[in-house]
């Protein structure tokens, strides 16, 4: 992690135009480098270019390159760049939903982004911003041009809310999770057990692949509309046991069990099974995407929280951590959780060598909200034994409140 000894301290909320602040940055001072952590920032790009004060849609090349000269300036050593648009991608792909006009068409009406600000937006932005450039094309660019590492950031169970009907998850329902009685479906959330599914999604891995990304980082985070979505405890009709009886999972399962998982008790151990089954194919599609990136000469990392690690609380899908560590499926995981967390059960499974990270949460509609979260997350990232850094999500917290000079300061507290 590189820690800038600039003395500048900016105002505490961003109302400037940041091609001023990042000139007067660059032309203060130099950084030092700080070994044992990386420090990682999830840029969900959609959430910053829709901006309507915050981003010049006359210089998009210019403004990518301000948001990258800042971050590495303060010491920020890998971004995360989100493509996934919950069902339609920012960049220039031949092969999923690109985030076009067409996506965006029943979205034309401003609105406050309240995760980050409440920050004035306006949706359509995005396509305006794709007619001018390749935004991931971009930020590798610029990214690479300041010393910074640029990974694609995918969500794997989140194909719809601005998808249209002739995206691939809309046009195949049957692709996605269904439920026990066979009559409803999740909306944008794929099963990994068809190979069909496994082939489109391996496709777009393939293409992001020519970017010259430094990884690609998989994301369970989705905006379908779950059952029981916000519950604590998983329950007979959440994602994980209630949820998913596609067909090749079914025949798999009776196959094994010589049982129809349709008819077994949710409280049972058939029932956790099922809910394991499914995170063996996914295991399944992550292997086989991990030999593309170890041919790349990428990184590739998954990320879960620790109620998806487990089988009896994963309330929507179960992503099998202890599988993906012990038999080093993927070459980073990641947990969403605070940044102190203890991830030494995933490093003795790993053998040691298993890199660890947090997913960490700044979003806040005030400034005092995001700057507690980042400030804390900071001090324990750095305090933390266990792990090699955090992802924070998001940048556009950082970048809008301008929280950059916490940084120096947690460097300094805990040094």
């Amino acid at each position: 992690m590189r820690v800038a000894l600039a003395g500048w301290k900016p105002a505490p909320r961003l109302i400037l135009r940041w091609s001023l602040i990042v000139a007067l940055i660059i032309a203060v001072g130099g950084c030092f480098a700080l070994e044992g952590k990386e420090l990682t920032l999830n840029l969900d790009y959609f959430d910053v270019c829709i901006g309507t004060d915050c981003w010049d849609l006359n210089d998009n090349a210019g403004e990518m390159d301000r948001l990258m000269a800042i971050a590495a300036h303060y010491g920020v050593d890998r971004i995360l760049f989100r493509v996934s648009v919950c069902g339609v991608d920012c960049y220039h792909t031949k092969v999923m939903y690109p985030a076009n006009e067409r996506a965006f068409e029943s979205y034309h009406r401003d609105i406050l982004d309240g995760s980050v600000g409440n920050i004035p937006s306006y949706i359509p932005r995005m396509a305006q911003v794709m007619a001018d450039l390749d935004p991931l094309a971009e930020a590798v660019k610029a990214g690479h041009k300041y010393g910074m590492k640029v990974w694609a950031w995918v969500t794997v169970f989140d194909s719809m809310y601005y998808a249209p009907p002739e995206e691939f998850f809309q046009s195949h329902p049957e692709y996605t999770w269904v439920s026990r009685d066979g009559t409803k479906h999740i909306p944008g959330v794929p099963c990994y057990a068809y190979p069909e599914v496994r082939e489109y999604r391996l496709n777009q891995m393939k293409e992001l692949l020519t970017y010259d990304v430094d990884g690609i980082y998989l994301s369970m985070r989705s905006h379908s509309p779950w059952p029981n979505r916000g519950k604590a405890v998983a329950t007979e009709e959440s994602g994980s046991r209630g949820w998913g009886y596609n067909d090749p999972v079914v025949a798999a399962y009776q196959a094994r069990y010589d049982l129809d998982p349709r008819d077994v008790d949710p409280e049972s151990v058939h029932a956790l099974r099922f809910v394991k089954l499914k995170g063996e194919f996914l295991k399944t599609w992550l292997a086989e995407v991990h030999e593309l990136t170890q041919a790349a000469g990428v990184g590739l990392a998954m990320n879960t929280s620790v109620s998806a690690a487990d089988p009896v609380a994963a309330e929507w899908m179960y992503i099998s951590a202890d599988d993906l560590a012990r038999e080093h499926v993927v070459d980073e995981l990641c947990i969403l959780a605070g940044a102190g967390l203890d991830m030494n059960h995933w490093r003795v499974l790993a053998g040691g060598d298993l890199k660890m990270t947090t997913f960490t949460g700044i979003h806040g509609k005030e400034y005092d909200i995001s700057r507690n979260q980042w400030r804390r997350g900071l001090r324990e990232m750095l305090a933390n034994p266990t792990s090699a850094g955090a992802c924070f999500h998001e940048y556009a917290n950082v970048y809008y409140f301008n929280l950059w000079h916490d940084i120096e300061e947690a460097v300094a507290e805990m040094t």
